[in-house]
């Protein structure tokens, strides 16, 4: 047996599952978490054209799984 998860919840019903992810206001701080972070390192990058780190994309990918998976 799993501990519960927010997550049961939106899977509660697999018919309703996209909407009920995709309307949920931990799913939508995840995808602000993600723009903000794809922004500021495109940002770093435009400003320091040879530093090495993440892509915009991986930064904002990083962002939403960190928020996505808070508890």
């Amino acid at each position: 047996m799993q501990a519960p998860h927010w997550l049961d919840d939106i899977f509660a019903d697999p018919r309703n599952s996209v909407a009920a992810l995709t309307s949920s206001n931990r799913f939508l701080a995840a995808i602000a978490a993600a723009q903000r972070a794809f922004f500021e390192q495109e940002d770093v990058q435009k400003k320091n054209p040879g530093l090495c780190g993440s892509s915009p994309a991986q930064s904002g990918r990083n962002a939403f799984l960190e928020a996505i998976n808070r508890p």
